[in-house]
């Protein structure tokens, strides 16, 4: 909040409990797009296999 951000955040988490990303809102430069779900989201298209 001390950013000018909303106080939400997420967190990807494996089948197993290991916490693999967590993010938080990004939003107070004005694109409202920087949601924590919509970067984890961007973080695992990069990061972890379709498999996986």
């Amino acid at each position: 909040m001390e950013a000018g951000d909303e106080h939400f955040g997420s967190i990807l988490v494996a089948a197993n409990g290991e916490v693999l990303a967590e993010n938080r809102n990004h939003v107070s430069g004005g694109d409202h797009t920087q949601h924590p779900e919509f970067a984890l989201a961007r973080w695992a298209a990069k990061n972890i296999s379709a498999k996986d």
